[in-house]
């Protein structure tokens, strides 16, 4: 079976467990906490099974006390499953947000998180890699950034967190702060191999978090030049903008409905 087929018997299998949620929120009204509540369960337990799944082992070389090499074998994951791209960093958002007293910090956050949820969990599901039907990990892959997508309608459809206009440009903000540390953290779990002959470092490998080194799909985007890069970045800040504008719409358009109606009241009261 090739990977697309795979893909495809996956998707189907995400929207039912979608279809699945949707029903039983709205059909059981439950809190806002309530579903966060169960939002923080299943991260835990998402979290666990890629971790689990993608531990790999192999020998280092130790020296005891008395300066003899010995073998030991040890667990590790590799670098590309640190949880630092944009949907697994939003598992600490999910905790803050369960946790956090009812303030503007928290309105900010969940506003952050309803367009960056569907959008990165859209964009993960369409671009799946090494899909198997005997790896726990595959089915964490695509069951997680399900509940993302669940979570995200969840957001825009519920009433204890009203979001605002103003909120799209703070939801830009933090995106392009997180964006732009990747930066950083991509650079340090870099591999470089270094010839101490030229004094020159030869790049073997960089991490993809936030697509930001390196494009999601390379076979569109090769970057053979230092302004391709400069213009890939201002390509994805100008995508990132139009669709989470997007999903802002329903919030810019009921924030101009209230104010025509409150224009309206006014000077109807005037008269």
């Amino acid at each position: 079976m090739t990977q697309t087929q795979m893909q495809i018997i996956f998707l189907i299998i995400t929207f039912i467990l979608m279809g699945i949620a949707f029903g039983l929120i709205y059909g059981l009204k439950p809190s806002f906490k309530t579903v966060f509540t169960v939002a923080c369960v299943l991260c835990v337990i998402s979290e666990v099974t890629k971790t689990l799944s993608c531990m790999e082992f192999d020998w280092i070389e130790t020296y005891n006390a008395s300066g003899e090499v010995t073998k030991e074998l040890v667990p590790f994951i590799s670098m590309a499953h640190v949880p630092l791209h944009l949907c697994s960093i939003q598992i600490l958002f999910i905790f803050l947000v369960r946790f956090l007293k009812p303030s503007n910090a928290r309105t900010i956050i969940v506003a952050f998180m309803f367009p960056t949820f569907i959008i990165g969990a859209i964009l993960a599901l369409a671009l799946p890699s090494n899909i198997s039907f005997t790896n726990p990990q595959s089915y964490q892959y695509f069951f997680y950034h399900g509940m993302l997508i669940v979570l995200g309608v969840y957001i825009m459809t519920q009433k204890e967190i009203v979001i605002q206009p103003k909120h799209y440009f703070t939801t830009l903000a933090i995106l392009g702060a997180l964006a732009f540390a990747s930066i950083y953290t991509n650079s340090m779990l870099a591999h470089y191999d270094y010839d101490i002959i030229t004094g020159d470092f030869d790049l073997q490998y960089i991490t993809k978090f936030f697509f930001i080194m390196q494009s999601p799909l390379p076979s569109l985007f090769v970057f053979t030049e230092k302004w391709h890069w400069y213009l890939y970045i201002v390509v994805i800040i100008i995508i990132a903008c139009v669709f989470i504008g997007l999903l802002y719409l329903p919030v810019f358009i009921k924030a101009i409905i209230k104010k025509v109606k409150i224009k309206d009241k006014s000077c109807a009261t005037s008269n």
